[in-house]
């Protein structure tokens, strides 16, 4: 090196060409193979993460919406057993959920004002 650097007339940086022997034109196919394998894997694990982020953002989403409506209406949905409680006197039905809890009353309907009046019937 020190000989070269003493004869050259200047000296530069910049890309050249090398021609490769045949063992290292094999390493690098495997390498460029191997390469190829981890890129396939890596968008493949990728996709998979990207689908558990899009589920859990999408989850929140739905979550964030019946709470929001929640807070609007200032009652939310729910399913279950509701037990059906009537008052002949003032011609009331209230409904309980399963924990017991009265959560709405109305009025008889036609069909339940016959009825009634009709049991009352056969009891005199």
């Amino acid at each position: 090196m020190d000989n070269i650097e003493a004869v050259a007339y200047s000296q530069e940086e910049r890309n050249y060409s090398v021609q490769l022997s045949e063992g290292q034109i094999a390493t690098r196919e495997h390498d460029y193979t191997q390469n190829g394998i981890q890129i396939e894997e890596l968008e493949s694990e990728k996709k998979r993460i990207n689908k558990s982020f899009t589920d859990q953002i999408n989850d929140l989403k739905a979550s964030s919406a019946e709470l929001g409506k929640a807070v609007k209406f200032k009652s939310e949905q729910r399913h279950g057993f509701v037990f059906n409680v009537e008052d002949p006197e003032t011609e009331t039905m209230y409904m309980f959920d399963e924990e017991g809890v009265c959560i709405d009353h109305r009025p008889f309907t036609a069909n339940e004002r016959q009825r009634v009046i009709k049991l009352q019937n056969e009891a005199v």
